[in-house]
């Protein structure tokens, strides 16, 4: 379902729930995909979108504690290492790992 569609879908539950917010997760092929709409009247006063790259990568998320204590002999190996931990987590995010 594509974004729009969901929008649409939030509002007409904020509708039918005279409610003025709407919030839905689901689960995809990268982890948890949420979206949230509040409502003014008809309108849309705020959508948000929190997608798996923001768990995956954001401080002190996922990334962070998968690298933080992992062994590493030399750059090389805290390189290839960095990368897979990388892919594992979201292959659809392009990255270039560095060792300083």
């Amino acid at each position: 379902m594509a974004a729009p569609e969901l929008v649409g879908m939030l509002f007409s539950v904020c509708r039918r729930a005279q409610a003025t917010a709407a919030f839905l997760v689901c689960s995809v092929a990268r982890g948890r995909l949420a979206h949230r709409v509040e409502l003014a009247g008809e309108r849309i006063r705020d959508y948000r979108l929190l997608a798996p790259t923001d768990w995956n990568f954001g401080p002190n998320e996922r990334l962070s504690g998968a690298l933080a204590g992992m062994p590493a002999p030399d750059s090389e190996t805290a390189r290839q290492r960095a990368g897979l931990a990388l892919l594992a987590l979201d292959p659809c995010v392009p990255a270039v790992v560095t060792v300083e």
